[in-house]
């Protein structure tokens, strides 16, 4: 699979939410991309440290022709490389990697790098979490 078609705006901008989805069987993914169609949503990631990420990308992208797919949890160059052969048409990253944004942007597939001022001061201050931080999620009650 390749990226022939790109991120559609007007496709997200329908619904402006994004459906994370980490861990999951190919099956299980079937079906929820066809409830989410039917929720009328339309952008998806895989998470690509979920097995078989890649498999699950070029299948929505073949089968779901109306999701936008992308890859999640892109934390390096060698993700985001598998990512984009897999037909990601957009990649979100936990951090900041410069050598994967600057690639993204060069190739003309949107990224979304989820760094915050906070988040980094966290990570600084608290040595050790590296992984995404939402509050309400248990790694932040023993923060705050």
């Amino acid at each position: 699979m390749s990226n022939k078609v790109a991120f559609s705006w007007e496709l997200y901008n329908k619904a402006p939410i994004v459906g994370i989805v980490r861990g999951v069987s190919m099956e299980v993914m079937l079906d929820i991309a066809m409830a989410y169609l039917g929720a009328g949503l339309h952008t998806i990631e895989i998470t690509m440290n979920t097995p078989g990420a890649g498999q699950m990308i070029s299948m929505l992208r073949s089968e779901f022709q109306e999701l936008n797919v992308g890859a999640g949890t892109v934390c390096n160059m060698e993700d985001y490389e598998k990512a984009v052969a897999a037909g990601a048409q957009f990649i979100v990253t936990p951090i900041i990697d410069e050598v994967v944004i600057k690639t993204a942007v060069a190739q003309g597939i949107p990224i979304f790098p989820e760094h915050t001022p906070q988040r980094k001061y966290i990570r600084l201050e608290f040595r050790g979490i590296s992984r995404k931080n939402i509050p309400g999620h248990p790694a932040w009650s023993s923060i705050y």
